[in-house]
């Protein structure tokens, strides 16, 4: 678009021009500002100009447009706004292109703000008779059979979930998402008709492997597990160890007492991370790190590891199409030994730093809900899922396992980090209400590790029963494949000073957003949330002292936010 193209239309009034006219000149701005010169705050401003009068139906469709920028524009996300513009849109009586879209989308904001009832009467009212695509109206009624079953309709749910089940058999479409959701369907039938505890469980806070919609690796594997001969049992595995992810998911948005966790690097990756506000941190692929036990611990305690066959172990070491990559933090914000293995600068100890992250940078857990968007091309003919890859991702505890002995803990914060918080920090208490939280969160600590072990022991007494029935080949690959979501959740017992909590993303390797630096032998994938502005506090270690004020420059004068670690290290 010209310079004399862009100025003849910003002079288009309401005075000067037809309704007709005006409209049309606010959208072609719209689209100049928003595609061309990536500008999603300007074109917003055009067509916020266009109002009810102008064009009821044109008006819904703009609405919804900006309730849909607010959603997925990562520079202007805002779920309140995209909720007041969504509710905006279907106030009118018009119907525009898109609206059963935004009923769908808007009911993903009830269920996050637990209004299961709005949510339902939402999805309720979408219009059968549109022409959209055949899965959109399966995304819509397995969300609402997902509600019902929220609700305590569990016959609606069940009903609802055979009709798609019995349509999709029947049809057999070759469609990746509605495959996903007939996966789905298959499990909470299978679940509801054989052992109604296991979906009680798994919808318990909303979850079941929430962060593989869409990705190749869960679609994969069930679409061998339905073809085996042992789906019932493999079926069981899998929500066993949906069960255990669950109980180790971390809600920092709603606790009392983990909110916050650190990651610690050091003084050259701060500086590339600071030095722009939209720079992001590194999943890393799991083969590179230093522990050489990673993904190996849990397959010795659950009856996986056959000691005398080669064989065996070459089956459990054969997954390298789906590759997992981790993000690490922990609940110790300030240790001294953390600052000593990580984080150093030439090898040279306490030189690192260690970022404290508040509650927004880590993913909301929606559950089996699931999300669309406008395409950038803005088609209103076209909708797609939110890939996961660009959203944030939920945060795990780690399990710690002594191979030798079967002991179990799980990763947790010290009674000293209790102390600091509450004397050190701006919520001043006495020692005495220092002591209950502590006992509050030492109960709760305790009831989880409990629950935690509880399933461990199932998952290993299923996994034992299915290989003694055949050890062979295929059924090896596929418990392997299903263990791949937690197994990189359990560490060796030598580690469980750090207190480590991780984000866990499993990819196939043919995912575009992998970046692969060959050289340096490195695949990693950026985390979507920004760091800078989700940085609660940055502790400096003793041996970083120098870079004090530069990190305060990096923060953009916020001194309040930089912290020098009051740990006596002696530095050489």
């Amino acid at each position: 678009m010209t310079k004399e193209t862009i100025e003849k239309l910003k002079k288009i009034t309401r005075e000067n021009s037809t309704s007709v006219q005006y409209v049309n000149a606010q959208f072609e701005l719209f689209e100049h500002y928003y595609y061309s010169l990536i500008d999603p705050k300007t074109a917003i401003e055009y067509l916020s100009n266009i109002t009810q009068e102008d064009d009821e139906v044109k008006y819904g469709f703009f609405q919804s447009i900006i309730g849909n920028i607010y959603y997925q524009e990562e520079q202007l996300q805002n779920l309140k706004l995209a909720k007041s513009y969504w509710e905006n849109a279907l106030k009118i009586n018009a119907n525009f292109s898109g609206k059963e879209r935004v009923k769908l989308s808007l009911s993903i904001l009830y269920l996050l703000e637990k209004d299961i009832h709005a949510a339902i009467t939402l999805l309720e009212s979408v219009n059968n008779n549109i022409d959209y695509p055949k899965y959109f109206y399966d995304m819509v009624n397995s969300n609402l059979a997902f509600l019902y079953f929220k609700n305590g309709e569990k016959d609606k749910a069940v009903q609802k979930w055979i009709e798609f089940s019995t349509y999709y058999e029947k049809n057999n479409f070759e469609d990746k998402i509605s495959f996903q959701l007939y996966v789905y369907t298959q499990l909470y039938l299978f679940s509801y008709e054989n052992e109604e505890k296991y979906i009680h469980d798994l919808y318990k806070k909303n979850f079941l492997f929430d962060e593989f919609q869409l990705n190749d690796y869960v679609l994969d594997l069930f679409k061998d597990i339905f073809l085996s001969n042992f789906y019932f049992e493999l079926s069981k595995i899998f929500c066993d160890i949906a069960l255990i992810r669950d109980e180790l998911l971390i809600d920092v948005s709603n606790s009392l007492w983990e909110r916050k966790l650190a990651h610690y690097t050091n003084t050259e990756v701060i500086n590339s991370l600071l030095s722009a506000t939209n720079s992001h941190l590194r999943l890393n692929n799991i083969y590179n790190m230093n522990d050489p036990t990673e993904g190996i611990v849990i397959n010795s305690y659950i009856g996986m590891k056959d000691e005398n066959s080669d064989k065996t172990e070459a089956v459990l070491t054969s997954n390298i199409e789906y590759v997992p990559f981790i993000a690490c933090f922990t609940f110790n914000h300030d240790s001294l030994n953390q600052f000593r293995l990580y984080g150093k600068t030439n090898n040279q100890e306490a030189t690192g730093v260690s970022l404290v992250l508040s509650e927004n940078f880590f993913g909301i857990d929606l559950g089996l809900t699931q999300s669309i968007r406008m395409t950038h091309k803005l088609d209103v003919t076209d909708i797609e899922l939110i890939n996961t890859k660009t959203l944030s991702q939920a945060v795990y505890r780690c399990i710690y396992i002594d191979p030798k002995t079967n002991y179990i803990s799980i990763a947790k914060r010290n009674k000293s980090t209790f102390y600091r918080e509450y004397r050190c920090g701006q919520q001043t208490k006495n020692l005495e209400d220092i002591e209950i939280e502590w006992i509050k969160y030492s109960n709760f600590i305790n009831e989880k590790e409990k629950r935690v072990n509880e399933l461990l022991n199932n998952l290993k007494d299923k996994i034992e029963q299915v290989l003694l029935n055949d050890k062979h080949d295929e059924i090896l690959r596929l418990i392997n494949l299903s263990l791949l979501p937690l197994k990189f959740l359990v560490k060796h017992i030598a580690f469980e000073d750090e207190q480590e909590c991780r984000i866990c993303y499993i990819s196939s390797l043919k995912d575009k957003n992998i970046v692969m630096d060959f050289q340096k032998q490195w695949l990693f994938i950026d985390y979507p949330a920004p760091v800078k502005p989700n940085l609660k506090y940055i502790y400096v270690a003793t041996g970083a002292k120098k870079f004090y004020p530069f990190i305060i420059k990096l923060m953009d004068g916020q001194s309040d936010k930089v912290k020098i670690s009051d740990n006596p290290f002696r530095i050489n």
